[in-house]
């Protein structure tokens, strides 16, 4: 199994959304809402431009997104990191997160969040190395905000 990222481009938008609504449509039956799940093609786009996004690709099948925000002073955010299910516990979003890290070599700090129910990304995450320094409510969602000093 070839893992690799490929920088995303606006014309990926339509295959991106795809990932979107398949990596997160359990999040929109669990809670009624969840904004990455079912956006416009526009909203994708907008997403692709205003990021540093990345396809990622097991033996050239598009089968997760990562979008990373630079926040400056080598802080990065990580916006997005799914996978479509038939390609999760699989071990691509640990090799998908230390291919994002080596093109970030310049990185102080990561930070992302992801909903506190959520067991499974809680536990990827404490395993990628970060650590949550707080909570918060967004709509019926408790998140938890996860940051890793480098």
């Amino acid at each position: 199994m070839k893992i690799i990222l490929k920088k995303a481009i606006i014309e990926d938008a339509e295959v991106i959304r795809e990932v979107l609504n398949q990596a997160f449509y359990k999040d929109y039956i669990k809670y009624g809402y969840c904004p990455a799940y079912n956006q416009s093609i526009e909203r994708v786009q907008k997403g692709i431009e205003n990021s540093i996004p990345f396809k990622i690709l097991v033996d050239e099948q598009t089968v997760g997104y990562m979008r990373v925000l630079y926040e400056g002073q080598g802080r990065y955010w990580l916006a997005c990191l799914c996978i479509i299910p038939a390609f999760e516990n699989k071990g691509v979003g640990k090799v998908a997160m230390k291919l994002l890290e080596k093109q970030f070599p310049n990185a102080k700090c990561w930070g992302l969040d992801t909903p506190v129910e959520n067991e499974r990304n809680v536990y990827f995450y404490k395993k990628c190395g970060f650590k949550i320094i707080k909570e918060y409510m967004d709509e019926n969602v408790k998140l938890a905000v996860f940051n890793k000093t480098l």
